[in-house]
């Protein structure tokens, strides 16, 4: 027959899942089982140029930037890198392929790969997104072009 668990023992076991399971949420998990990051509470510094980017995460399936946009990117591609873009903050035209849209905070962005893409600001305020490279994303697929 089963003994029955006093309270006491109820609180020595599970004690220990529930604080495992509150720092696993709040970010205090291994680097094995990833973080959390507020993006809100990151800033571009009081100067900056046209661009300024934040590395965030990566590894050989992806890489994650913060990056803050005063002006515009150029036009570009890259050949091998799929892209998405969510826009924290800020306003703009997107170019993707021929087609030119407004995109403003709250906007998804997907850009596969070989597709031309670029931004220009519009708002007052520099754009803030947070873009996601896959698979990672080492600096060098970057293939400019001539604007239209």
């Amino acid at each position: 027959m089963l003994k029955a668990l006093t309270s006491a023992k109820l609180h020595s076991l599970f004690l220990p899942i529930l604080i495992y399971s509150a720092s696993t949420y709040a970010g205090d998990a291994p680097e094995s089982q990833g973080h959390i990051l507020n993006l809100e509470q990151i800033s571009a510094p009081a100067e900056f140029d046209n661009i300024h980017l934040i590395p965030l995460e990566s590894d050989k399936h992806a890489s994650e930037f913060l990056i803050f946009i005063k002006n515009k990117v150029a036009a570009h591609y890259h050949a091998k890198h799929s892209e998405i873009v969510y826009v924290l903050a800020g306003e703009g035209i997107m170019t993707l392929g021929e087609s030119k849209k407004p995109v403003k905070k709250g906007d998804y962005i997907r850009i596969p790969e070989g597709t031309v893409h670029a931004v220009e600001v519009t708002s007052e305020q520099p754009m803030k997104v947070l873009s996601v490279q896959a698979p990672e994303f080492k600096g060098k697929d970057w293939t400019f072009v001539k604007e239209k």
